[in-house]
């Protein structure tokens, strides 16, 4: 299998799972950050799916869009 490179993630002090992907709140959220957001296959748990990465990015989309409107 394939593990991330997670240094710069760490470096930066992003929540980063024992995998390597950036833990997520539902909304994909990095944990413990305010307006860094997470999806697909860099996201901690993620699986290696297209539709699942999609998913992500409209979640994050609307999360966005939300943070920003108010």
């Amino acid at each position: 299998g394939v593990r991330p490179n997670a240094d710069l993630a760490k470096e930066a002090g992003l929540t980063v799972g024992s995998a390597g992907g950036l833990r997520t709140d539902l909304r994909m959220r990095v944990v413990g950050q305010d307006v860094v957001w997470a999806g697909g296959d860099c996201r901690y748990g993620g699986r290696d799916l297209t539709v699942e990465a999609v998913e992500h990015g409209k979640r994050s989309a609307i999360a966005i869009d939300r943070k920003f409107r108010a």
